[in-house]
């Protein structure tokens, strides 16, 4: 357990900086190997995820904003060049022909897995340079919220 001296407000703040400083360096990382193995942004990687955690049935852009923490038009000019590239397709809704629904294409499904592992190894030898494997346990623990029973996403 942690003494009184390292809960002062100037050693959370120095954690939080350093946790800052890890996460833009891994960040970083990651963006450099998925560019290099599949021409893929990290925030591209994420929209190809969620789309594909919806399966055949698809997802809303509505919805897509939301998972993503990106804008509408954002999201729109994000769809638009993975459709380009033939990584989703837009499909009408069947149940309400007014909305689209987009959905990974074949090539979409194949490249997300690769980048994905791509994306967890980069994280993985990261962490593994930086951190010992129980201190990487620990920083999971303590930043995972004890109330989220869900696996973490990308």
């Amino acid at each position: 357990m942690a003494n009184d001296a390292e809960n002062t407000p100037v050693a959370c703040i120095r954690a939080w900086h350093a946790l800052r400083e890890m996460h833009d360096r891994v960040s970083r990382q990651i963006e450099a190997a998925l560019a290099a193995c599949c021409t893929l942004s990290s925030t591209e990687l994420r929209a190809l995820v969620v789309i594909q955690e919806h399966g055949a049935g698809g997802i809303r852009l509505t919805s897509l904003c939301q998972h993503t923490d990106l804008s509408q038009p954002a999201v729109s000019r994000l769809v638009e060049r993975l459709e380009e590239r033939g990584l989703i397709e837009r499909h009408i809704d069947d149940l309400d022909r007014r909305s689209v629904l987009l959905r990974l294409t074949a090539e979409g499904e194949t490249l997300t897995q690769r980048a994905s592992e791509v994306h967890a190894a980069t994280v993985s030898d990261a962490l593994g340079t930086l951190l010992a494997s129980e201190d990487q346990q620990r920083l999971l623990e303590a930043l995972q919220p004890p109330s989220n029973s869900q696996n973490p996403t990308l």
